[in-house]
């Protein structure tokens, strides 16, 4: 079972309380960008996932293949909201191998 794993407090949680219910089928995986912008929570995500004892996946997505596939991002949520493009990824989008199997854990703080 994937989680979507940003290092903020609700994807922290959903992690926490997957890997104790869940113990080894969980893999934790996020989202970022080339350059490690300030925003970039993939160190505090790496760092939990290695206290929770779950295998963690880094996916690096560039500006160039998400201006490419906009429309595609806009058409799946219904709008252009940036906060999502990490979960598109994730679940496949920009050309990209979906990361995960037939479940996924994603929980976005909105």
């Amino acid at each position: 079972m994937g989680v979507a794993l940003s290092g903020g407090i609700d994807s922290s949680l959903v992690a926490a309380l997957s890997a104790k219910h869940y113990p080894g089928q969980i893999h934790a995986f996020t989202v970022g960008y080339p350059g490690q912008p300030e925003s970039d929570e993939r160190p505090i995500a790496r760092r939990f996932a290695e206290h929770l004892g779950i295998p963690f996946t880094e996916v690096i997505v560039s500006t160039e293949e998400v201006e490419a596939s906009f429309v595609e991002l806009v058409m799946a949520y219904g709008h252009a909201c940036g906060g999502y493009c990490g979960s598109w990824v994730l679940r496949g989008g920009a050309g990209r191998t979906r990361c995960w199997g037939a479940c996924a854990l994603v929980r976005d703080g909105r």
